[in-house]
């Protein structure tokens, strides 16, 4: 087979293209599609991912189709948000033993996105509606990890594209810096004792 750009071979082409397409990019998998041999497509799977090459040409795949499904950041960001902030009163309305739902054409389309499952059963002996969002406390997670929000280093500097976060002066600095110094190590209480 006769190389497609300096390095890459067809065979490694196909494979780069089946691995992105893999939803859990599967590398062994996408070494059996792209017609390494099955006995040794592990290995093979490992060897590609560790070329500096073909790293580059998954990440300009990967790069190629979210400029094409218009994925961004921001767009996860937003999405994440939907999740983080459902409320459930925003759904449902209930008091002791009753419980009713609101009507899905009430609801917009930021509601919606953060509905995991709606569902409804009924028997002889009455019925239920099962309704859920999705795990919120896990986009609040994904949502702090991606701003950083859970850092273990603290950033005196400020951050200029969070309007809730205000700038220190350097003499503020210095003297949070001087105040978490003198907290000793593993003692939390050590900052309301003084």
């Amino acid at each position: 087979m006769g190389v497609l750009n300096e390095n890459l071979t067809d065979k490694q082409e196909l494979f780069c293209q089946y691995y992105i397409a893999e939803a859990d990019f599967n590398a062994t998998s996408a070494a059996k599609k792209a017609g390494y041999s099955e006995d040794t497509a592990k290995e093979i799977a490992a060897e590609n991912l560790a070329k500096p090459y073909l790293q580059t040409r998954i990440k300009e795949l990967m790069t190629d189709r979210m400029r094409r499904l218009q994925v961004t950041q921001d767009w996860v960001v937003s999405e994440l948000k939907k999740v983080a902030g459902a409320n459930m009163k925003d759904y449902a309305k209930w008091n002791g033993d009753e419980v009713t739902l609101e009507d899905s054409e009430t609801l917009d389309e930021d509601m919606t996105a953060a509905v995991s499952m709606v569902s409804q059963t009924t028997t002889k002996d009455g019925g239920s509606i099962n309704f859920k969002l999705h795990d919120k406390v896990k986009a609040l997670e994904k949502l702090g990890e991606h701003l950083n929000m859970f850092s273990k280093n603290i950033n005196l500097g400020g951050q200029k594209d969070n309007p809730l976060h205000e700038e220190y002066t350097d003499e503020q600095k210095t003297a949070i810096a001087k105040a978490l110094q003198s907290i000793p190590p593993g003692n939390t209480d050590a900052a309301s004792e003084s």
